[in-house]
């Protein structure tokens, strides 16, 4: 049994190749079977057991606060956290975060932490475009 976290589900509509890299899983076989999810809130998730019991899972803070950062548009702290923590999940999130909101210099350098050498070339043609023709 495992317990499957998705950290930024809206890659699914910005770059499906991205998916996997977006998502952790934890083992949950200590949950037992039949258990199931009862609350998710920020970075703890509540698990009933079968008898009825409660326990917490625990999960990485950052990519919540990677999002936070993003939605006030602090590029600059996004690319600082992603490059504190250094792992894959962060530096994906950032990347699709990055080409939702259109922000093509910092999708670069994700792309670039991820080695993800045809999407960052792309990116890089795409930036090399002279304004009125973007």
């Amino acid at each position: 049994q495992r317990l499957v976290v998705w950290y930024y589900p809206h890659v699914v509509y910005v770059d499906k190749d991205l998916l996997p890299k977006t998502q952790i899983s934890i083992d949950a076989a200590h949950f037992g079977k039949q258990s199931e999810i009862i609350d998710f809130q920020g970075s703890s998730c509540t698990i009933q057991r079968a008898d009825g019991s409660l326990q917490s899972a625990p999960v990485s803070s950052f990519p919540l606060t990677l999002v936070q950062y993003a939605t006030k548009n602090k590029w600059a702290q996004c690319t600082r956290l992603c490059r504190f923590a250094n792992q894959t999940v962060l530096w994906a999130c950032l990347a699709a975060i990055a080409v939702d909101r259109k922000q093509l210099e910092v999708a670069a350098v994700a792309f670039a932490a991820l080695d993800e050498v045809d999407k960052l070339e792309m990116v890089q043609s795409i930036i090399a475009i002279p304004s009125s023709e973007a």
